[in-house]
């Protein structure tokens, strides 16, 4: 997807509403996907529980992808009643160890959330990520970790 704007996108209609913007959820062994974005803008979206921008959930080991490029995250938020809900106010990973994140040249600006207010990843189950030259300014969050960037468990690999 290039030169695309996705603005006031929500999923918000029951419990385990994921990803404003994109719930990408491969739960299923076979090929993975990927998603690539180039010089988009997502903006003002909203999703109940987890990655108000993007959900990205690969847990079969397909080898999935996305990579962002040139891309402005804003004002995107998860607002859930606590506990492990509300998590990863722009973007949340839980892949497998064989997928990959990538952003380069981002901006990710003024997104909320219980934890994790710009990018939240699962280091024991996501894909260790790739940031080059990216922004996150003004993000914020209720509880008090990961305002930018909140990294549950270990990054080991």
């Amino acid at each position: 997807m290039q030169n695309t704007i996705l603005t006031n996108n929500w999923n918000a209609y029951a419990d385990g509403a994921n990803g404003g913007a994109f719930d990408i959820y491969k739960n299923a062994s076979g090929k993975g996907f990927t998603l690539e974005l180039t010089n988009c803008t997502i903006k003002n979206c909203y999703a109940k529980e987890s990655g108000s921008a993007i959900y990205f959930v690969d847990s079969y080991n397909n080898g999935s992808s996305i990579t962002m490029t040139d891309c402005d995250v804003t004002n995107c938020f998860v607002y859930a009643s606590g506990g492990q809900n509300g998590l990863g106010g722009t973007i949340r990973t839980l892949s497998s160890n064989y997928a990959s994140f990538t952003m380069n040249g981002c901006n990710m600006y003024g997104n909320y959330s219980v934890r994790g207010g710009a990018l939240l990843w699962n280091a024991a189950r996501a894909p260790k990520p790739h940031l080059e030259n990216c922004s996150f300014t003004d993000n914020w969050e209720k509880s008090i970790v990961g305002s930018a960037l909140y990294i549950q468990g270990s990054m080991n690999r």
